[in-house]
Parts: C-alpha cells; structure tokens; sequence
C-alpha cells in the first residue's frame, strides 16, 4: 500500500501491507464493522474516460456476476454483503462514483473528488477541498440507512482475459469451465469461494 503513510495512520488503525493476502483488500472485513467505505476508487476495466480502469489485474477485460458487469467496487461489496456490512461511502472519479451507485443504489454517498479526461488523465478537486468534501460525505452517510449488497447462490463468475493464453492457464483451476475462447467461468453457492476463484483466477491468468 504505497498510498499509505504510516507515520500518519490514526492511533486506533490497523494497517494490513504485504502479498499475497486471502482476501485482497478486504483481507480482515467480517461482520463485526457496520459499515464500509471504498476510498480512492477507480471504475472497472474498459470504463470510457476512467482514470486508471482496471480489475485488481492488467490481465482481465472484463468481469461479471450472474452476467452483471462488475469492477472492484461490485466484487467488493459483495465480499462485504456476504458478511451483512453495507457499502456506505465510496470516492474517486466521477465514473467510480457512477459505477457504484448504479449498481449498489443511490442510497450510497459518493463523493468524485476528480474528472476523467483519459485513462492517464483528469481534471482533480485540490486536496483540501477534496478532504473535506469527503469528510462531510462521512458524516452524512452514516445517518443514512443502508443494506448490504447480498448475492443469493449459484452465483457464477465469468472472467474474460485480455488473451487466450491467460485463459488457457486460469481455465487449470479446479471447478472452472472455459465458456469461450478468452473466458472462463466458475459458479458456487458460496460467495467466498467464489471470490477466492476470482483470486486465483486472475493471478493465473498474469503468470501467462
């Protein structure tokens, strides 16, 4: 996490560094928190205008969930909603912002502190009004009612990579079906395997 200095972490936080961890950046998330706020976020892969889209990996073109187009925020939320913690408040640029909302309700505050121009390119908010828009947005969301964003199983997912050869390698993973030339998909009832064969899909899918 090198956007994080440490020095500067409030005394009551914890920080989780280092690779590989189980879980990604939900790595320690379950259902003792109440809520979860997605902070610095981009918009999923091949998102016009989207200051660096992407999916966790530069080898992955496109993700879906029982056929719903999702990015990290979607995949995210959904670890989160497993454990009944509603998305609360998410951040980053306007498509981010978008992205969220359409997908997990308008009752989730965001907060786009900058515009895409380009994939390497915006128009940002000045950090302290960017801070303090977003420490406003805090306030007013937690006096907001939220659910989680819960999937109800068989819960596919399809992973489509950049590249054929990707998809020969991730498609080795044990329960995971090649539906399609740079596709493979893998349904469960259980949503945390499912992110786990998400996890695995795509470090797989990057040895290629």
């Amino acid at each position: 996490m090198r956007n994080i200095i440490p020095d500067e972490l409030h005394p009551a936080a914890e920080l989780l560094q280092g690779s590989p961890r189980p879980w990604s950046m939900m790595h320690g998330l379950d259902d003792r928190f109440d809520a979860l706020c997605l902070v610095g976020c981009h918009a999923r892969a091949g998102t016009k205008a989207a200051v660096i889209d992407h999916t966790y990996s530069p080898a992955v073109f496109d993700v879906r969930l029982n056929d719903q187009p999702v990015g990290e925020i979607g995949l995210n939320a959904a670890f989160a909603g497993y454990h009944g913690v509603p998305v609360v408040l998410v951040t980053g640029d306007s498509t981010a912002v978008a992205e969220a909302q359409a997908l997990l309700g308008d009752h989730v505050v965001g907060v786009a502190v900058k515009q895409g121009l380009a994939r390497g390119a915006a128009r940002a908010l000045a950090p302290t009004v960017a801070r303090n828009r977003i420490r406003a947005a805090m306030m007013e969301t937690l006096q907001r009612k939220h659910e989680p964003y819960r999937l109800t199983g068989p819960i596919t997912l399809s992973v489509e990579f950049m590249r054929a050869g990707q998809a020969d390698i991730a498609g080795m993973l044990p329960g995971a079906e090649r539906v399609g030339a740079r596709t493979v998909a893998f349904t469960h009832d259980d949503y945390l395997m499912v992110f786990r064969a998400w996890r695995t899909l795509f470090i797989l899918g990057n040895a290629e």
